[in-house]
């Protein structure tokens, strides 16, 4: 693995830090029953890697009709995505009440989509009885019993429950599937146990550490070639073999542009409502104190506009200049040294030259993904979550609706694919958010290049949050404001281009969209937003893409 930190050595990477911050150099000791270093913990707690979790869901092969248990739930987080994905029901079983306090606590920040699908019980997972997997309502009223269950704990607490769990396994009337994470139930090791023990050996002179029996449970485990790298091992439910859960494998739809040149852009209607809104504005805010103020709402705001808009072509060209120049400047370094930096030098270049192409004032992006505090989280999780949830759903119910006529240009009808999920380009993939960002628009701006692809993505949303508009109006809430006469009047209409030319096609949908309305399309089609005309004209609109590529920490290059 090179020094750009993509991979696994980031997710390893990841992890680690957030052992140490949450195990390593805390003080795991209290009599306190209902905590996860108290007397009846099998694990401590410490939060799942967020490059981590897409294989998760991915290797769980979630749907809308999944239920997806957490035996040791933590802060609950896998469980917030899976519902804002897939919308399928969660229940999340934790022994620290703290923990579970908290995973509450975020699915109602994530708002009502999320918390209503999830369900949280404070147990001790070491005495749930008998069939406490097997049937619903075992653990409690509105408790589905599990179509998955997952597990993130040490090999101390899988051992302690593999027996247990091997009966729940056997014996459910539901059959599930078991996904555990970092360690898998046919190798796991009781280190813990073994080294209580460590000093009595046995007669022979045998250590009983390496005289213990290898998978005594008899599990079977399935390892994906992807997954696996990433600590993610999967037991099938009862009855399905490992050679019939490979070949289930979901495979999704090329998102490559040729695979995509025929797919529609779905509609989905009210995403995002006024409080979402406001949310993500005020997060803009906190990343760039005193964007909104740096545009015009009136035609005659900016009497300089022309003078300011010169100045902003010298600094375009300064920060595009400067880029340059920082990826040249090791030219000349030894030929290993060169090997080492090349791929996080053309990185930088293109991440210095997008940064600075959007801070130009006709067009300007805020990353709302980007790290904030401590704990790395992007900032669109930490300080609009309910938003973040909503934009994800819409991509996965788009995705599931369908990109494709019955008859398409692949000349495959829809009932002729051997699996819905070949119909998808979301299921079956690892996919990770690779941005989220704010586009202010105004008079000048708009992405007219004929060839522009969001490169490397697998799907976008775009959530129109101010309709076009001219002349100082407000787009968002005039009826008599149709989508025509906003394109012929002011521009910054959404477009796609025809598969054989570069011919636009303004994007027409009916009812005209509106303000919290989106427009979902694979991201490797090619599109983009009509120039905006005349003093005052302006569009806003905040868009999400999704890709297998990781965890990004600052724009979509990074």
């Amino acid at each position: 693995m090179d020094d750009t930190g993509v991979g696994l050595d980031l997710c390893e990477k990841e992890q680690s830090a957030l052992a140490r911050r949450y195990v390593l150099t805390q003080t795991l000791d209290t009599s306190e029953p209902w905590s996860h270093a108290g007397p009846r913990s099998i694990s401590p707690f410490a939060p799942c890697a967020s490059s981590r979790v897409p294989h998760i869901l991915d290797a769980a092969r979630l749907d809308k009709d999944s239920v997806l248990w957490d035996l040791g739930c933590g802060d609950g987080r896998v469980l917030h995505e899976a519902a804002a994905r897939y919308g399928c029901r969660c229940v999340g079983v934790e022994i620290d009440a703290p923990c579970l306090a908290e995973s509450e606590r975020r699915a109602e920040a994530m708002g009502e989509a999320v918390s209503r699908l999830c369900v949280w019980r404070l147990r001790d997972a070491t005495r749930l009885p008998s069939s406490s997997l097997g049937a619903d309502d075992a653990m409690g009223p509105d408790t589905p019993s599990p179509t998955v269950l997952l597990l993130f704990i040490t090999g101390h607490g899988l051992c302690a429950l593999s027996r247990w769990l091997k009966d729940e396994w056997e014996k459910a009337a539901k059959p599930f599937a078991i996904v555990t994470c970092v360690e898998a139930l046919d190798a796991c090791v009781d280190w813990y146990g073994a080294a209580a023990s460590d000093d009595e050996k046995n007669a022979d002179g045998g250590n009983p550490l390496f005289d213990a029996p290898a998978n005594p449970n008899d599990w079977a485990v399935y390892r994906d070639s992807t997954h696996a790298k990433y600590g993610v091992f999967v037991t099938p439910p009862r009855g399905v073999s490992l050679d019939e859960w490979a070949k289930k494998k979901p495979q999704p739809r090329a998102a490559d542009p040729a695979s995509v040149t025929s797919s529609r852009v779905v509609v989905v209607r009210d995403v995002l409502d006024e409080s979402d809104v406001a949310q993500i504005e005020s997060l803009v805010e906190r990343l760039e104190p005193g964007f909104f103020s740096n545009f015009s709402n009136e035609p005659n705001a900016n009497e300089d506009e022309e003078e300011l808009r010169d100045d902003e072509e010298e600094a375009l060209a300064a920060a595009l200049g400067a880029a340059l120049l920082d990826d040249d400047d090791d030219a000349g370094s030894d030929a290993e040294a060169e090997t080492k930096t090349n791929a996080k030098k053309k990185k930088n270049l293109w991440s210095a030259a997008e940064d600075a192409c959007h801070a130009h004032r006709s067009h300007r992006v805020v990353h709302l993904h980007a790290r904030v505090g401590d704990d790395q989280t992007d900032a669109l999780s930490k300080y609009a979550p309910r938003a973040r949830a909503k934009l994800l759903r819409a991509a996965y119910d788009a995705d599931e609706s369908g990109f494709f006529s019955r008859r398409g240009e692949d000349e495959k009808r829809e009932d002729d694919f051997e699996d819905d999920a070949q119909k998808r380009f979301a299921f079956g993939r690892s996919l990770f958010v690779r941005s989220a960002e704010y586009h202010a628009y105004e008079a000048g701006g708009g992405v007219v290049d004929p060839n522009h692809k969001d490169t490397g993505s697998v799907l976008t949303v775009s959530v129109l949050l101010e309709a076009p508009c001219l002349d100082g109006r407000d787009g968002k809430d005039d009826e008599s404001q149709t989508e025509a006469n906003t394109d012929t009047r002011s521009g910054g209409a959404f477009c796609t281009y025809r598969d054989d030319s570069d011919s636009l096609e303004i994007f027409k949908a009916s009812p005209p969209l509106r303000r919290g309305d989106a427009v979902v399309f694979p991201s490797e089609k090619r599109h983009g937003v009509t120039t905006l005309v005349g003093k005052g004209a302006r569009r806003r609109s905040v868009v999400l893409e999704l890709w297998e590529g990781g965890v990004t920490r600052k724009n979509r290059q990074e």
